[in-house]
């Protein structure tokens, strides 16, 4: 098989690292074999130094430059003309891919002519500098050029097209894998964690989304917000897919698709809050599992980040999330917006507080309620009258609750009593939406509720009900219901009118998985679906897979090394490398989440001091209800100490900041000292 002059210039870089590599007595032989590759067919080929030497590496002193060299001779022969059965994907390829590379090269040739007549300059001129461009020296250093780019391109398609390697690069190596040659690899998985991830978003008019404490909706917004709470409570649409033609994204039945660690940048910092500390509400009974599929699950506890920034001890609370990550908003909070909605004058038709909006009611219960940007479930307390059978509003939190409708086995949305065996770690009666993972199991998803939104031209604010609807930690793997697809199932790069689409056999009967690809039902949608796996899988570490073939070639001893401490210090020099890529990930990651988490603590700290009062908003409609001078005596009594030496209208004041007492506030102009002031109070 005839030597090629392959990855020119090689022999210069490993000089230049040899002598990186510490080696004291860096020589070679013109004549002397400095590396042999070994190919499919088991023939080997040997290259000296004449075969690799060329001035263009003289100057390398880098380990990197010795990598794409050697790299580049593993796709040089891979496909080699000679020998055509080399490899099973590369069979035959040569010649066309040759043929794609002197397309390109007219191509720019007749570019080149065309701008010699346009700028009216020489085609020399502008031929050298579409050489200079591309790097190189001349048309057959172009022609070169090109060639090796559609071969690096082909190669990788090749490898991806064997179904082991596709499931190596998604799920990373098993022990089996390495047994049978492959290098560890974590795989896309482990790396970008991906989550399937539907929404619901309502926008809201405020403008700002570090309104902590004084935000602003409009009538519309208050009655929005509530028609979906409604329709996801009553199960109006019967899914939740179905409710998303409620909101205001273009979502195509509220699928945001594949959310992973790289297209997490298109979302803002509240959305991927309330993803990941679902894994708080989950990740208890997943942990010691989610090994498996080598996820760093501690690096996705945000509570705990929280916590620490804050510096919160165990029986500090102020500003602390609960252990189990969320806050929660009641129902009648939705409730109360509706019925609160158009009030903007009080009783009376008069203007209050000079028709300031931040005193309608439904501004100061939504920043009560909603106005939160961390992750929040929703509870099934009814809203009450405050005012007794003759009032109107409803504006009070209930002991009465909403009946749960997602028993065990039913479909929809709606409340569902959260227990153990739900795999959850908390328990509770929740605002829910099911999940079919497959033909005997429906999982139910806590709807996460969270405000957030965007700055500048095309920018947003909202509040947004999120469901997971697969989370990479969830362990299913082994599941007595084998209808329910593997996380590498789940993903699969196949649609169900293809051969390779993942089945499950039941009674002799195959089907088809329930998998991120068909999860819509619509057909329409399928091939481009699979194919947004499948570039996600492919493109998320590209420098990483040449490494990792790098070593496969290694492993099955197609390349050595004469000199072993450049083998070794190549072997470092990726090691290095991807730790650095790691680290720095990490260091980004983890400060993301400390600016965010710092304005969570900000926010907390605004919204304790300068929310204004429900009482407020109260008072706002049953002005006409007064505090007699029987409840002043009744109050004193059972609250002796903290009324001692205090006036009557002290102790009203007192009275009226109690919520026992605020259904029977004095009249709005008599309370005005206190939600008119400037001082806002809960």
């Amino acid at each position: 098989m005839k030597k090629s002059k392959l990855a020119i210039g090689i022999m210069s870089a490993l000089l230049s690292v040899g002598a990186l590599a510490a080696c004291s007595d860096v020589t070679y032989s013109p004549e002397g074999v400095i590396l042999t590759y070994t190919g499919e067919d088991g023939k080997t080929i040997s290259y000296t130094a004449d075969d690799l030497f060329d001035d263009e590496f003289k100057e390398s002193s880098n380990y990197k430059t010795v990598f794409d060299a050697v790299y580049k001779i593993i796709i040089k022969n891979y496909f080699t003309e000679e020998d055509p059965d080399e490899a099973e994907y590369g069979k035959n390829q040569l010649a066309s891919l040759k043929t794609k590379a002197q397309v390109a090269v007219d191509g720019d040739k007749q570019t080149a002519s065309k701008k010699s007549e346009s700028n009216g300059t020489s085609y020399d001129t502008e031929f050298s500098a579409i050489l200079k461009e591309k790097n190189c020296e001349n048309e057959e250093e172009l022609f070169e050029h090109y060639l090796y780019q559609y071969e690096e391109e082909t190669f990788n398609e090749n490898f991806e097209k064997i179904e082991s390697n596709m499931s190596i690069l998604k799920r990373g190596t098993t022990t089996a894998d390495i047994e049978k040659g492959n290098p560890e690899w974590d795989g896309y998985f482990a790396d970008k964690v991906p989550y399937h991830v539907s929404h619901i978003l309502v926008k809201i008019e405020d403008a700002d989304s570090t309104n902590y404490a004084n935000a602003v909706v409009s009538e519309a917004n208050a009655k929005k917000l509530f028609t979906v709470a409604d329709a996801l409570r009553q199960n109006v649409y019967n899914s939740f897919a179905d409710t998303a033609s409620l909101s205001d994204d273009s979502a195509a039945r509220g699928d945001l698709g594949l959310v992973d660690l790289d297209k997490t940048a298109q979302y803002i910092d509240e959305f991927k809050y309330a993803m990941y500390a679902f894994e708080n509400l989950y990740g208890k009974t997943t942990a010691a599992q989610s090994s498996a599929i080598s996820i760093k699950s501690k690096d996705f506890d945000v509570v705990s980040q929280y916590n620490k920034v804050n510096h919160l001890e165990e029986d500090e609370k102020e500003g602390r999330l609960s252990a189990e990550g969320f806050a929660t908003i009641p129902y009648a909070a939705f409730e109360i917006l509706q019925s609160n909605a158009e009030r903007e004058l009080g009783a009376q038709d008069q203007k209050v507080n000079d028709g300031d909006a931040n005193f309608y009611p439904r501004n100061i219960f939504f920043n009560h309620f909603l106005n939160r940007h961390s992750l929040a479930l929703v509870t099934p307390e009814k809203a009450t009258k405050s005012g007794g059978e003759d009032s109107k509003y409803y504006d009070q939190i209930g002991t009465e609750l909403h009946p749960t409708t997602l028993t065990d086995g039913t479909e929809g949305t709606g409340f569902h009593e959260f227990t153990a065996k739900d795999g959850y770690a908390f328990t509770g009666t929740y605002l829910a939406t099911s999940i079919r993972l497959g033909d005997n199991t429906i999982a139910y998803r806590p709807i996460l509720v969270v405000r957030g939104g965007s700055a500048g031209e095309g920018g947003y604010q909202g509040i947004h009900f999120i469901v997971i609807n697969r989370s990479p930690f969830e362990f299913v793997e082994g599941a007595s219901d084998k209808s329910v697809a593997s996380l590498e199932n789940y993903y699969t790069t196949y649609f169900p009118s293809q051969d390779r689409y993942p089945t499950y056999s039941v009674e002799g009967v195959t089907k088809k998985y329930q998998t991120y690809v068909n999860f819509s039902g619509n057909k329409d949608t399928y091939q481009t679906r699979a194919d947004e796996v499948k570039s996600a899988i492919k493109g998320y570490d590209a420098e990483g897979l040449k490494h990792f073939m790098f070593r496969k070639y290694l492993t099955a001893g197609k390349l050595t090394f004469n000199d072993e401490k450049i083998g070794e210090g190549l072997a470092k020099w990726m090691e290095r490398s991807e730790q650095n890529k790691e680290y720095n990930a990490k260091i980004e990651w983890e400060n993301k989440w400390i600016s965010y988490i710092e304005n969570l603590k900000q926010a907390t700290s605004i919204q304790a001091k300068k929310t204004i009062s429900k009482v407020c908003a109260i008072g706002f409609s049953n002005h006409a209800a007064t505090i007699t001078t029987d409840d002043i005596v009744a109050y004193r009594a059972a609250h002796s100490e903290e009324t001692e030496g205090k006036t009557n209208d002290e102790v009203k004041a007192m009275m009226i900041k109690d919520e026992v007492y605020a259904g029977k506030a004095e009249a709005w102009n008599e309370i005005g000292g206190i939600c008119n002031d400037g001082t806002r109070h809960f």
